[in-house]
């Protein structure tokens, strides 16, 4: 079972698709590559304030749709990738608080400037924890909060949060070196959940493919690893054969 649990396959949503046709693009890419399921993970973030449930359940029909068109043996599942900061306490409201497919887990973006990215990180991460929500960290490769106290991955760990790494950061196709080398780190330690291609485009280098990253892992650490980290895990975190 191949998962891609962090991706924008919807359009017109956010930064990634435009319009049906480049969702379309990206869905034969994945079957292609044989992924079994994408969650759409769009964008929850003040950059694009009408994002909510009811805009999301639209979009998610919509490609929904078009997998029964076209014939596409994949599923498409419902997500969202929700940006947390002090800054934007909405965040919390429940009508943005879209969980992966049938789970209590929230896939979690942690502000990336440098001077917004402080303690109030794990104050975050608590108050989502105390409400019964289990975030799953996205990138956290990419933060520079991370690239300056590597610790806090344990931490978070700890506390009862998940790690989503992307595959362009573990492939070294990120832009940000320290990312390449903190996910690098980060499979070595043992530290990472999930991978995820993160796919904005049908164009690399984030596009929805895992069979590369895949076959990395298993390279390294064998294919039961590789398995896990790229759709055991996410199948059963989030509840998947309910869907």
């Amino acid at each position: 079972m191949r998962v891609d649990c962090h991706c924008h396959i919807l359009y017109g949503v956010d930064d990634a698709s435009k319009q049906w046709q480049d969702s379309l693009a990206m869905l034969q890419i994945a079957v292609q590559d044989g992924i079994d399921v994408i969650l759409a993970t769009s964008h929850v973030h003040p950059k694009f304030p009408e994002n909510n449930k009811q805009r999301f359940d639209c979009a998610l029909a919509q490609v929904q749709q078009l997998v029964k068109e076209y014939q596409l043996p994949i599923r498409i599942v419902k997500g969202g990738e929700i940006f947390f900061s002090h800054q934007c306490p909405d965040m919390m409201n429940e009508n943005r608080l879209i969980t992966m497919g049938s789970s209590r887990c929230l896939l979690t973006e942690l502000p990336w400037i440098e001077d917004e990215q402080d303690q109030d990180a794990d104050v975050i991460l608590t108050e989502l924890l105390n409400r019964g929500y289990i975030p799953v960290i996205a990138h956290p490769e990419r933060y520079a909060i991370v690239h300056e106290n590597y610790d806090r991955l344990r931490k978070w760990k700890a506390m009862g949060c998940y790690l989503q790494t992307n595959r362009t950061s573990l492939l070294g196709l990120d832009r940000m070196a320290m990312a390449n080398q903190t996910a690098e780190k980060m499979l070595d330690d043992g530290l990472i959940d999930l991978i995820a291609s993160d796919a904005h485009r049908s164009f690399p280098p984030r596009i929805p493919v895992l069979s590369d990253v895949h076959a990395l892992i298993e390279q390294k650490q064998g294919k039961a690893a590789a398995d896990r980290l790229c759709g055991e895990t996410a199948y059963q975190l989030f509840q998947l054969d309910q869907e």
